[in-house]
């Protein structure tokens, strides 16, 4: 938190702003604070780093949203591309909406009975969407048991040096995540960045008992 002390001089009180900020500081001095507070805030809620993001550029978008989506949102008007930037933070909202379109993936993602959030289990794939409205993310993520990850680069890794081809942990960042099975470890959101909330979801099939 960022505390601004009252000049003593002052005559009349003061309004504050969302931030708290006394409107008697100077602009220049407000923006600093207000910019100094928002990357405070961006790093606090940072749950999926930038190692675990790939973006797809606009001339690979269209055939991305394609692959791995069911039925793509509707409305679509066009493509762009994303930063890392525009996706820092967007996980604060995420558990939230879940708990609305998908609650047993929200328990999941928080941990369960085991109180342990699975925020690391998580790799995310994006790209950019335009609606007539504006602009959207479409995010892909999918969870993944670091243990059995682990076992599994090993065995591709193993099966790639006596084929002699070249192992590439990182192909996941300019390849598609399909998943063509039954269940939720894989899930597509869509972003509105202008409202800075989710606002479609999608998922495979769910497993059936039986």
């Amino acid at each position: 938190m960022v505390s601004v002390m009252k000049d003593s001089h002052l005559s009349k009180p003061t309004t504050p702003n969302g931030y708290g900020i006394p409107k008697s500081l100077g602009t220049s001095v407000r923006t600093l604070i207000v910019l100094a507070v928002s990357s405070i805030q961006a790093f606090a809620i940072e749950l999926v780093p930038d190692e675990r993001t790939a973006v797809f550029p606009t001339d690979k978008a269209r055939d991305f949203t394609d692959v791995v989506c069911l039925e793509p949102p509707a409305g679509i008007t066009g493509f762009w591309t994303p930063s890392l930037s525009d996706l820092r933070g967007i996980e604060t909202s995420l558990v939230s909406f879940l708990r609305k379109v998908r609650p047993a993936r929200a328990t999941f993602l928080l941990g369960g009975a085991t109180g342990q959030a699975r925020w690391t289990w998580i790799r995310r794939q994006a790209t950019g969407i335009l609606k007539e409205d504006g602009k959207y993310l479409l995010v892909v993520y999918h969870f993944e048991d670091p243990a059995e990850t682990a076992q599994q680069d090993k065995e591709v890794r193993e099966r790639a040096e006596k084929l002699g081809r070249p192992y590439r942990p990182d192909r996941w960042k300019d390849a598609p995540l399909v998943f063509h099975g039954r269940g939720s470890a894989f899930f597509r959101v869509l972003f509105d960045l202008t409202k800075r909330e989710f606002v479609w979801y999608e998922e495979n099939p769910r497993q059936q008992n039986g």
